[in-house]
């Protein structure tokens, strides 16, 4: 189980200490936390852009849930320092520092999505989200309507800088990059 602590302004949080659900990632004493990672051709993009091109883009349930978020290539980097710097140890939240609400989230995901798509943002409602996040997306409707705006304190006080810190930019260059092999060691990018 994880902590959340706040991190300065409001609605911001922070997780200090472990945070165990499913998502950590170990290696030689380091562990990482990750947020929704943005990645050309998989993970939670794989089933929104879809849904983004017919028009069902629009906010999930309120709209305001933190999405936390992280772009691929900073996540690589972040498992490349993790590797080769020996005063990394200890629980990292990989987050990128500028984490949006829901409806900011899918916004910027209709803007990023290439053509052709269908210029609406029809929203889902919880009721939806419940009946089909399941039986179509084959996923916890939880992921969808429940979030935090998490952002790692750690990795700005340790000086890490980010590729990709702001999302519109995140999502355009996963629209940009080509989809990365999922062979181990092919397609990383060390920027």
């Amino acid at each position: 189980m994880g902590w959340l602590q706040r991190s300065g302004s409001p609605g911001r949080w922070s997780l200090p200490g472990p945070c165990c659900r499913g998502s950590a990632a170990s290696c030689c004493g380091r562990a990482s936390s990750s947020a929704k990672i943005a990645t050309p051709g998989g993970g939670a993009l794989s089933k929104l852009v879809p849904l983004a091109r017919l028009g069902l883009g629009g906010s999930v349930g309120s709209g305001q849930q933190g999405m936390s978020w992280i772009h691929e290539v900073d996540m690589n980097r972040l498992f490349e320092r993790g590797l080769t710097d020996d005063s990394m140890i200890g629980v990292y939240v990989a987050s990128s520092p500028n984490p949006v609400s829901n409806a900011e989230f899918m916004r910027s995901l209709r803007q990023a999505v290439p053509w052709p798509k269908v210029p609406l943002a029809l929203p889902a409602f919880t009721w939806m989200v419940r009946i089909g996040a399941p039986l179509l997306l084959h996923t916890d409707p939880e992921i969808a309507l429940y979030g935090r705006y998490v952002t790692s304190s750690r990795l700005e006080r340790e000086g890490f800088t980010f590729s990709y810190p702001r999302l519109p930019e995140a999502l355009a260059a996963c629209f940009t990059q080509p989809a990365r092999s999922a062979e181990p060691g092919v397609g990383a990018d060390s920027r």
